[in-house]
């Protein structure tokens, strides 16, 4: 089966444009995944910028069932961590920020844990 082609933008910005197309996730940060907001934010980048490329997909009600099993680990969103300037740290911190030690878990598997 084929999979949609998709690529997200999130971005920081002082002021996020009143179109349908921008989704403001936090205060002062946008997601979209409209060409012509892409267009704009190149001829005028923001100080903060994810280019996100791929796709994920659930059945009905999957993600919910993944939720109520505890599969997945949800907190506030942070920022910092969203335009972290070493985004392969991202997940660690992330992870440290719940009280979690990522080498504790199963299927970590970082080789660069070494920095701690």
């Amino acid at each position: 089966r084929d999979r949609p082609q998709i690529g997200s933008v999130l971005y920081s910005a002082a002021e996020l444009p009143d179109t349908e197309t921008v989704t403001e996730v936090i205060p002062g940060v946008g997601l979209t995944q409209h060409l012509d907001d892409l267009a704009h934010l190149a001829s005028m980048p923001p100080p903060r910028l994810r280019l996100i490329i791929g796709y994920a997909g659930w059945s009905p009600g999957q993600l919910m069932e993944e939720f109520l099993r505890n599969d997945w680990l949800s907190a506030p969103i942070d920022s910092r961590l969203l335009f972290h300037e070493e985004p392969e740290r991202a997940w660690e911190e992330g992870l440290r920020s719940l009280g979690v030690e990522p080498s504790t878990l199963a299927t970590w598997n970082e080789s660069d844990d070494v920095a701690n």
